[in-house]
């Protein structure tokens, strides 16, 4: 914390939180092939676990510069994405859609920023591979009728 300080930033994150963020990324670096595709809300897996996004909501901008087509697949899935925002309050229909969109973007893992718990529900097809005490990362697997 006070390197954080030196270097001028005000707001600094706790040692432990940053803990469990570098254990969880490094798993998902060591754990999921070179090029899988995975759904997170956070960048980390882009840019420390070098892993591709199957959507970022931050890319936007980028294609908006630089690739018109995919502005406009980005812009539909963006629109089904804000929808998921709402659900966080009901863990149940969170979870569904969460693992519905990440089919849609065709993502080969799903990460979740909490614990995985026994108690709690979670789809089908949604194989535990990692856990710690902040994240949860998921294998997506077929579901066949």
């Amino acid at each position: 914390t006070i390197r954080c300080w030196k270097e001028g930033n005000i707001v600094c994150p706790d040692d432990d939180a940053l803990a469990v963020r570098d254990e969880f990324f490094d798993a998902v670096n060591e754990q999921t092939p070179a090029g899988a595709r995975i759904l997170s809300d956070d960048l980390a897996v882009r840019y420390y676990s070098l892993r591709p996004l199957a959507f970022s909501k931050k890319d936007g901008a980028t294609f908006s510069f630089s690739n018109h087509a995919a502005l406009l697949d980005w812009y539909q899935y963006a629109q089904i994405y804000d929808e998921l925002w709402p659900l966080r309050d009901d863990w149940d229909a969170y979870i569904d859609a969460y693992t519905n969109f990440a089919r849609l973007v065709e993502a080969e893992y799903l990460v979740i920023e909490q614990a995985y718990s026994q108690q709690d529900y979670y789809p089908a097809g949604l194989e535990l591979v990692f856990s710690n005490e902040g994240y949860s990362l998921f294998a997506i697997q077929e579901i066949t009728d």
